[in-house]
C-alpha cells in the first residue's frame, strides 16, 4: 500500500505543477491579450493628441498655401506692370525712331 500511496502522492504533485504552469501561461497570455488590445485601441489622450498634431499640421499647411498664393499674386502683378513698362518704352523707342527718320527727310 506504501507504493501506491507514493504513486497518488507523485500524481498529485504533478497535477498541481501541472496546474500552476497551466495558470502561469494563462497570466502571461492575459498579459499579451491586454497589450494587444492597448495597442490596437489607443486612449482618448492619445487620440487627442494625434488629432492635435494633425490639426495643427493642416493650419501650417494652409497658412504656407495662402502665403505662397499670396506671393503669387504679388508675383503676376508685377510681371503686369513690367509688361505694361516694356509696352511703353517700345511705344516710345518707336516714336523717336520716326520722329527721327522724320527729321532726316527734312
Amino acid at each position: 500500500m506504501g507504493d501506491k500511496g507514493d504513486k497518488e502522492d507523485k500524481a498529485k504533485i504533478s497535477a498541481k505543477n501541472l496546474l500552476e504552469e497551466k495558470q502561469q501561461a494563462l497570466k502571461v497570455a492575459q498579459l499579451n491579450l491586454q497589450r494587444a488590445e492597448t495597442a490596437i485601441n489607443p486612449s482618448d489622450a492619445s487620440v487627442t493628441v494625434a488629432m492635435e498634431s494633425i490639426r495643427q499640421a493642416s493650419a501650417k499647411g494652409k497658412a504656407t498655401l495662402a502665403a505662397l498664393n499670396k506671393e503669387r499674386q504679388t508675383l503676376l502683378q508685377q510681371r503686369l506692370e513690367q509688361q505694361k513698362q516694356r509696352d511703353r518704352i517700345q511705344k516710345q523707342w518707336k516714336e523717336k525712331q520716326i520722329s527721327s527718320r522724320d527729321k532726316k527727310q527734312f
